[in-house]
């Protein structure tokens, strides 16, 4: 039950992150890539905060779950960029059509 809820807010927040970069493209592709460094360090920063507290045994889950959120992170830039290149894309075209 835990993972379908999880799966949705993830979807959700996905979602929100591409509506968002489709009703406003401006500046969208710099400011993912600064999300997506923001993600990295912070995904960082929180591994080497805990890495002296987690034992031998976790520590390969522990990795698997730092790939998780950087993946997460990637997920949402890039769907934020291809949304925004859409509606470049539209743009460019309803232009083109007049």
């Amino acid at each position: 039950m835990l993972e379908s809820v999880f799966s949705l807010m993830v979807l959700a927040g996905v979602t929100a992150a591409a509506g968002f970069a489709f009703l406003r493209p401006q500046g969208i592709y710099m400011r993912s890539a600064m999300a997506l460094g923001i993600a990295v360090l912070t995904a960082l920063s929180v591994w080497a905060a805990a890495s002296p507290f987690i034992s031998a045994e976790a520590g390969f889950g522990a990795f698997v779950l730092f790939c998780a959120v950087v993946v997460l992170g990637m997920l949402a830039a890039t769907a934020a960029s291809l949304a925004a290149t859409l509606r470049h894309g539209f743009d460019a075209l309803a232009t083109r059509l007049r």
